[in-house]
């Protein structure tokens, strides 16, 4: 398998994970669309992006480890942690 096919499952993989994992956080559906993978150097990744942005880093563990980054807007960033706060 090369190297984007194995890039490409893995990230399905990582983000059918992500959604189960936060939706069962918050208790309710979560999900991620609009997905595009590649490899993409710091400039492109940032070139669309347009307002305010939130990065975040994820540990990604299981039968690998890594890093993962989660950029969204400022607005959707606030809505996530309001929830998250709510759970205490």
């Amino acid at each position: 398998m090369d190297r984007l096919a194995y890039l490409n499952k893995l990230s399905q993989e990582i983000i059918e994970k992500l959604s189960e994992e936060v939706g069962g956080l918050l208790g309710q559906d979560f999900t991620v669309d609009d997905i595009h993978h590649g490899v993409q150097s710091r400039d492109e990744v940032y070139a669309p992006l347009s307002g305010k942005q939130v990065l975040t880093t994820l540990t990604v563990s299981g039968d690998a480890e890594g890093v993962a980054y989660v950029v969204v807007g400022l607005k959707d960033a606030i809505t996530l942690g309001g929830t998250l706060i709510r759970l205490h």
